[in-house]
């Protein structure tokens, strides 16, 4: 239990980014999850656009520090992957 002023402080910022931290990996896990579904489907549009949003998100999250660069970079590499697993199939190459 925090016993000074500042250490209640801390608690209180450490608890609000952790907050904010798993709302933000959630919602990159939400775009992950949705851009397979439409890879699935192959849905060329709609795949595109949770790719951005994903890359988007992910990039944000680096930024703040909610990931490490190089986690990011893996993650979007493998989302990447998907994409490209869309244009093998028949969709047109969908550029980042």
């Amino acid at each position: 239990m925090a016993h000074s002023v500042s250490a209640w402080a801390s608690a209180r910022k450490n608890e609000r980014n952790r907050l904010r931290n798993k709302a933000v990996r959630s919602e990159i896990k939400t775009w992950t999850k949705k851009l397979a579904d439409a890879v699935e489907g192959k849905d060329t549009a709609l795949a595109r656009q949770y790719f951005l949003a994903a890359t988007k998100e992910l990039d944000k999250s680096a930024k703040v520090g909610i990931y490490h660069r190089n986690t990011v970079d893996r993650k979007k590499s493998s989302l990447a992957k998907l994409m490209n697993k869309l244009a093998a199939a028949g969709g047109a190459a969908p550029k980042a």
